[in-house]
């Protein structure tokens, strides 16, 4: 009985006329690239995009941080426009005085939403009548994610989202507009897990290789 190796290499046979390809492949086509390799310059990738949001919100005194409004609006950004006004209201009332975000912090925030899924439903499992407090809010993003939310990062998303100022927030609504935050509003269903997304990412590059 024979068997069959994997080697996880591959190239491409025809280059097509794009940066990309030729970034990939060499200008002739004949270049090998490995799964590792391709992992490294999606976390790359997905580095600089998040360095590039970090910078569009950054404060303009000093533009290693990020203030407690500016962090508001990027968690916010992605709400249902029907919802935006009042979250609109709630950012612009948070003050100079709540804190800043690093971009370490902003980049650990973002890294726990991928796994947004997984947190929404260990929130209901914490959530009481459907809301949830700011410890079992943190700790459900802690053991899904392994990102421990700062006290700061923690306030900002209770001053915004706590419609009543009861301390809870709404479970349903706090994760849903995460959820679009993590999807970067696309409507349609996507696996949020960047290691399946890393695996559809490679099979569409490759797909030509199948031929």
């Amino acid at each position: 009985m024979h068997t069959h190796t994997h080697t996880h290499t591959y190239t491409q046979p025809q280059v097509q006329n794009a940066g990309m390809f030729t970034y990939f492949f060499g200008e002739n086509g004949n270049a090998e690239i490995t799964y590792p390799q391709f992992t490294e310059f999606l976390h790359k990738l997905k580095d600089g995009l998040l360095a590039m949001e970090f910078e569009r919100y950054a404060s303009h005194e000093n533009p290693n941080v990020m203030t407690a409004r500016n962090f508001g609006m990027a968690v916010v950004s992605y709400a249902h426009p029907a919802d935006v006004p009042h979250f609109l209201d709630r950012v612009n009332s948070l003050t100079v005085n709540q804190g800043q975000i690093t971009f370490a912090e902003f980049k650990a925030f973002s890294h726990a939403l991928e796994k947004v899924e997984e947190i929404a439903l260990a929130i209901q499992l914490y959530a009481t009548g459907g809301s949830v407090n700011k410890p079992d809010f943190a700790r459900a993003v802690d053991v899904i994610s392994g990102v421990k939310l700062t006290q700061t990062q923690l306030d900002i998303i209770f001053h915004v989202f706590d419609r009543n100022g009861d301390g809870k927030l709404d479970a349903n609504e706090v994760m849903s507009v995460m959820k679009k935050r993590a999807n970067r509003g696309l409507s349609h269903h996507r696996d949020t897990g960047f290691n399946r997304r890393l695996v559809c990412a490679w099979e569409c590059l490759t797909r030509t290789t199948a031929d």
